[in-house]
């Protein structure tokens, strides 16, 4: 009796480990994610802050070509 208890905790222990790999591994995913998410957040805003520059050095003479 005893041996298949300690044969039963070893495996809620194998699969409790599984079970906190799997979270982990989930945690640093969704991590990275955000990371990756808040890249392409500054890159679009870099992007946007360029555009405006260039409109700005740029606008007298997109009026005057939409002029003519």
């Amino acid at each position: 009796d005893l041996h298949v208890r300690s044969r039963r905790q070893r495996q809620m222990c194998i699969r409790d480990s599984l079970e906190a790999e799997r979270v982990e591994a989930e945690r640093l995913e969704a991590a990275r994610l955000e990371a990756e998410r808040l890249e392409w957040r500054a890159r679009e805003r870099q992007l946007r802050l360029r555009t405006h520059a260039w409109r700005e050095r740029h606008f007298d003479r997109l009026v005057e070509s939409a002029a003519h």
